[in-house]
């Protein structure tokens, strides 16, 4: 049902959509394009070269205010999920630029499966918004009645040193929650092993109910 979904956005929501800083189209990712989103997907990449940043309370870029992502995909994976069955990848452009990525999956009957999300700027943080309501809407016409995403809470990280950390991604969560998302459970403590620094992470659970989102975003 998900190739439906990518056929559905292609056809009807390649629109534009004016914000303060740029006007931008959404549409669906194909495999000339791979490049680039392994390219971002790198930019957000939590790694050894990165990661004391990433967890220190006093830096303005740390993982609560912009986020990151352990398992960056290649551009082989990403070529792989664009020609996959259970999968979309929703761009939106600017003056024929990628500045925003949503990966999406089918997940069963009834839901789909946010799974990742990369914003270039800032300045448009009202894309993920536009994001969601698009592609709830869109599934929610092929019978979907509800999403899901995993946003993480880095508990610490072990380097050889033991480091507690206890540091949500709220930038990721706020707007899942500003959009009509509702935080049922977290995950139990998994672990992490990233250019052999361990890192011990729990997923909060965000559920989207289709009609509660549709309203709300439509409305915003």
């Amino acid at each position: 049902m998900i190739e439906h979904l990518r056929d559905k956005f292609k056809d009807n929501y390649n629109y534009t959509a004016a914000f303060p800083t740029a006007t931008v189209i959404l549409d669906t990712a194909s495999k000339k394009d791979a490049p680039i989103l392994a390219t971002m997907y790198d930019c957000v990449k939590i790694c050894r070269g990165n990661y004391k940043t990433k967890f220190d309370y006093d830096d303005s870029y740390n993982f609560r205010n912009t986020g990151g992502i352990f398992n960056p995909l290649s551009e082989k994976e990403i070529e792989n999920i664009i020609d996959a069955d259970d999968s979309v990848i929703l761009t939106a452009r600017k003056n024929d630029d990628i500045i925003a990525m949503l990966w999406i999956s089918h997940f069963d009957k009834t839901s789909i499966y946010f799974r990742d999300i990369i914003v270039k700027n800032k300045n448009l943080s009202g894309i993920p918004t536009l994001f969601i309501r698009t592609a709830t809407k869109l599934a929610a016409e092929l019978g979907y009645s509800d999403s899901f995403a995993e946003i993480y809470k880095v508990v610490y990280y072990n380097d050889g040193e033991y480091k507690k950390v206890d540091m949500l991604n709220e930038r990721s969560f706020n707007v899942a929650i500003s959009s009509g998302g509702r935080h049922i459970e977290d995950l139990p403590l998994k672990i992490l092993t990233i250019d052999e620094i361990e890192f011990g992470i729990i997923s909060n659970i965000i559920t989207f109910e289709h009609t509660v989102v549709i309203d709300l975003l439509g409305k915003k």
